[in-house]
């Protein structure tokens, strides 16, 4: 597919794959040489993010003799197949390569204060992807300014994974975009488990949108009613804690972040 073409933004998702290499027998892992389905051969890790580098951490299909490592990388969708963008490859669903928790790229991407995107092309998928994961997320939005006042710094708890009991069960992720929006920018602040599942608890910076709070750290909107806050505080009072002083009656998102940073 051609790179600067562009396509609709409604058919990129971001998901998880999971990669396996065949083991030579059941008494070990070590990779089966002449029969080696390898993750290497097939991901070169040209810009996914491995969140299953340790062995540990990682499924085996002992019937099938395969050990399984997790990517998160982003997809377009043509049909029923999907291309996945770090490595050119088209996959199906339903193979023993395993492709789930596939999210709409819409919905990962700032949803106030930015420029409306319909179309985009395999590179600037790319781009999108890296911006979400890795860089400096500010640049998605534009300068329109906010009241101050409505500005808030408050900590989410968010269901992380499964903790299965031994490893012939596959560890199941949730919100897994999420937390590396939120982990590339050291937001954690504690970890816990709980009913069998690992929780994260986060320090984000929210703006208010009628009743709900908008988080600008991961792009979804919390109810503060509803949903699982620690703690909420507006940003003013919080920034004062670190000495640092904000503007008096309006900001801009990224105005605000920047602030924000100067306290992680």
């Amino acid at each position: 597919m051609k790179q600067k073409k562009k396509h609709p933004i409604k058919d990129f998702y971001i998901g998880e794959i999971y990669l396996y290499q065949q083991f030579a027998n059941l008494l070990s892992i070590e990779t089966d040489v002449k029969n080696n389905n390898s993750i290497k051969q097939n991901f070169p890790l040209s810009g996914a993010i491995d969140f299953q580098r340790d062995l540990i951490s990682r499924y085996i299909d002992w019937e099938n003799r395969r050990t399984y490592e997790g990517f998160l990388t982003i997809f377009y969708k043509q049909g029923d197949k999907y291309i996945c963008l770090h490595n050119g490859v088209t996959y199906e669903l339903g193979t023993p390569i395993i492709i789930e928790n596939l999210i709409p790229l819409t919905e990962l991407l700032p949803q106030i204060n930015t420029n409306a995107i319909t179309e985009i092309s395999l590179a600037q998928a790319l781009d999108l992807f890296d911006t979400l994961f890795k860089e400096d997320e500010s640049i998605l939005y534009s300068e329109k300014e906010e009241l101050t006042s409505d500005f808030y710094v408050g900590d989410i708890v968010l269901k992380e994974r499964t903790l299965p009991e031994d490893m012939d069960m596959r560890v199941e992720y949730f919100n897994l975009p999420l937390h590396l929006m939120l982990s590339k920018n050291n937001l954690e602040i504690y970890s816990f488990g709980e009913n069998n599942t690992d929780n994260t608890v986060y320090r984000c910076l929210f703006l208010r949108d009628g009743v709900d709070l908008y988080n600008i750290n991961n792009n979804g909107f919390y109810n503060p009613n509803e949903d699982n806050f620690d703690s909420i505080i507006p940003f003013r009072d919080y920034l004062q804690e670190f000495k640092i002083p904000t503007p008096k009656d309006r900001m801009s998102i990224p105005k605000a972040l920047t602030l924000f940073k100067k306290t992680i």
